[in-house]
């Protein structure tokens, strides 16, 4: 794998205040799986949107659907063929 396509997940992230004030809620992935894995609780709605294809969005998509989330949706640029979590990268 060439630098310029390795894969690494992002180092920091954030929820945009403008994205943010049309959702209901905008939380960070690895907070919202240390609430879960500390607490064994999760606040989220019956509607669920997972930026990202790497581990940390598919655990985060999983778990979601774990702690009672109707609809789940992981959204990511790449084909699931091609997905971080999916190909063993």
């Amino acid at each position: 794998m060439t630098p310029s396509s390795s894969r690494l997940g992002r180092t920091k992230a954030s929820c945009s205040p403008s994205r943010a004030l049309t959702l209901r809620a905008c939380s960070i992935a690895v907070d919202f799986l240390r609430e879960v894995s500390l607490t064994g609780r999760a606040t989220l709605g019956n509607k669920v949107v997972v930026i990202g294809g790497g581990n940390v969005g598919v655990d985060t998509a999983r778990t979601a659907r774990r702690a009672g989330a109707k609809d789940v949706h992981l959204v990511c640029i790449e084909c699931r063929d091609e997905m971080p979590a999916m190909t063993g990268r």
